[in-house]
């Protein structure tokens, strides 16, 4: 069955009724709907707007409409990773690539629109500790 809404998100009714084989009509029936097409924004950034991280881990700040309810990242050439619970922040565990590192974002709404994503490129840099010889 295919419905006719009025333009535009927000609070529709839609109405039914149907006919049996010998005619008869069932009474009209109702229901109240919300229709939300309109995709959630959102940003992602580093603590301080820094693109360098230091080390394999960073906590990432997640800006999203508040609409948003999930996330998913995904980092350089790997596969996105699982939708998980909306967090402002999250630390990410990043892969030894060569910088500069791509971090992309995802999130979407209870009502499953996916908003387009965002990206921040890291100039990564893995934590190294450098002792001289002593001569002996």
């Amino acid at each position: 069955m295919v419905w006719a809404l009025a333009p535009g998100d927000g609070d529709k009714t839609v109405f039914a009724q149907v006919r049996d084989r010998a005619g008869n009509l069932s009474p009209l029936l109702s229901a109240g709907i919300r229709l939300d097409t309109t995709a959630p924004a959102s940003q992602l950034s580093l603590p301080n707007n820094t693109t360098t991280a230091v080390g394999n881990q960073v906590l990432l700040t997640v800006d999203a409409s508040p609409d948003a309810t999930e996330m998913r990242l995904g980092v350089g050439n790997d596969a996105w990773g699982e939708w998980q619970l909306l967090a402002a922040q999250t630390v990410l565990l990043l892969p030894e690539e060569t910088p500069p590192i791509q971090v992309e974002l995802v999130v979407r709404d209870a009502a499953g629109n996916t908003a387009a994503e965002t990206s921040l490129t890291l100039d990564h840099y893995a934590v190294r500790l450098f002792l001289p010889l002593a001569k002996r």
